[in-house]
């Protein structure tokens, strides 16, 4: 599996892991330009630059999708899934509409970032979608332009890493700006999905599962279920009541299990054992 994080995020899921490894699925972890441990190994210099989009256009991440799968093709690996949480799920799909899904077996979704959620009402709502690129392309704003500050502390992160521990150079406990390159890239993703949505076009006919919550405090639950029928028809979607945005790092112990239970299914209906080699096959 190529676990794809969301945006600030990076991987504190050794309980994912362990499922996956009952499949005998080896995992593979990107942290995208950055993104995740790209900080904590000096690889941007910035920390307010987090999860920035430097060309306001997601492709910038899809040499780092590919070059991904070719170290996972270098050692070995013949079926790939791909897996997306949030903005990751976001970068995901940019590739796959741009490159197509030939070098993956199946998806797994988790509250992919597929609208823009509770920003506060449909005016703001629809200057988030209009102006960046607008002001972007009057030179009044540049793709390091912010329209949310960074600086302080994040309560929300303070509160998850009470549960589940990740490195802070990792994952910041501060709050990150949102940038206008960011912005721009996430509604050009969105533009493309439902320009195809509307032509009836598939992004994929591979399996995949998609994960939403309810409780989602990030993205609304149900506007995500919705707008995942435009990633094609072979689709099994989950919606949990009481999930975190993450739903495999929720506050209810018995919700996580209840996710990884429906991730567990989900593997076992598509993985099968080749009795030939050995080898775990995706039908």
């Amino acid at each position: 599996m190529l676990w794809v994080p969301g945006r600030n995020d990076t991987f504190f899921h050794p309980h994912v892991g362990e499922t996956l490894a009952r499949h005998g699925i080896h995992l593979y972890v990107l942290s995208y330009r950055r993104v995740g441990e790209c900080r904590r190994l000096g690889l941007f210099t910035d920390p307010m630059h987090n999860s920035h989009c430097v060309t306001g256009n997601f492709s910038e991440y899809h040499e780092d999708v590919r070059m991904a799968i070719e170290r996972m093709r270098s050692d070995g690996i013949d079926d790939i899934l791909g897996y997306g949480h949030s903005t990751g799920g976001t970068i995901l799909l940019s590739y796959l509409m741009e490159h197509g899904d030939a070098d993956f077996s199946g998806f797994c979704f988790n509250s992919p970032f597929l609208d823009w959620g509770w920003v506060g009402g449909s005016l703001i709502k629809f200057a988030i979608t209009t102006l960046p690129a607008l002001l972007t392309r009057l030179r009044l704003w540049s793709a390091d332009s912010e329209l949310l500050a960074g600086g302080g502390s994040n309560a929300w992160a303070l509160q998850l890493q009470s549960q589940y521990y990740f490195d802070p150079r990792s994952r910041p406990l501060y709050n990150v700006p949102v940038t206008v390159g960011f912005c721009c890239g996430i509604n050009d993703v969105h533009a493309k999905l439902r320009k195809l949505g509307r032509a009836g076009v598939a992004i994929t006919r591979k399996p995949f599962v998609v994960f939403t919550s309810k409780g989602d405090d990030i993205l609304d639950g149900d506007a995500t279920a919705e707008q995942a029928h435009a990633i094609g028809p072979s689709r099994t979607l989950v919606q949990l009541s009481y999930a975190r945005h993450d739903v495999f790092t929720s506050a209810d112990a018995s919700v996580v299990q209840g996710a990884l239970a429906y991730l567990d299914t989900w593997l076992k209906s598509i993985v099968s054992a080749d009795e030939k080699d050995g080898a775990a096959c995706v039908r």
